[in-house]
């Protein structure tokens, strides 16, 4: 079994990549509030810790 994106998580990823936030980075800093990349839903880190992201799918 190989595992995929699904639909939703599909979309907050293309939006993740849309707003630049790939070729950016986290700008966080000691005692900030976290930044747009750490907490956008598409960010592949996020999404690689939330299951429901997630589907099986047969090869």
């Amino acid at each position: 079994m190989e595992r995929v994106l699904t639909p939703e998580a599909q979309a907050e990823r293309d939006d993740f990549k849309a707003i630049g936030y790939e070729d950016r980075g986290c700008t966080c800093f000691t005692g900030c509030v976290p930044c747009g990349w750490c907490t956008h839903p598409g960010n592949p880190l996020n999404q690689d810790e939330d299951e429901s992201c997630w589907m099986e799918v047969s090869q």
